[in-house]
C-alpha cells in the first residue's frame, strides 16, 4: 500500500480558504432588490462556511454595481 504524503502547509491553508459553497446570482438592473436578496440568501445559508456569493451583472444601467460595491464595503460581498 502506497503512503500518500501530507499536503504542504501552504496548500492546506489555501484549501481551507476555498468556499464550501459558491452561490451565483445573475443580475440586470436590480439595484432596488440586490441588498434584500443578499441578506435573504445569507440568512438561509447561515452555518455554511466559508461561503461566497458571485454576482454576474449583465450590463445593468442602474446602480446595481454601486450597490454590490457597497455590500463589499460592509463585508457582505467580495469584489
Amino acid at each position: 500500500m502506497e503512503h500518500q504524503s501530507e499536503p504542504a502547509a501552504g496548500q492546506a491553508a489555501a484549501a481551507a480558504e476555498k468556499p464550501v459553497l459558491s452561490l451565483v446570482i445573475a443580475v440586470l438592473n436590480e439595484a432596488e432588490n440586490i441588498e434584500a436578496v443578499t441578506v435573504d440568501c445569507l440568512s438561509q445559508l447561515a452555518g455554511i462556511s466559508p461561503l461566497e456569493i458571485v454576482f454576474v451583472d449583465d450590463g445593468s444601467t442602474d446602480a446595481t454595481a454601486q450597490v454590490i460595491l457597497g455590500l463589499a464595503e460592509i463585508g457582505r460581498a467580495h469584489v
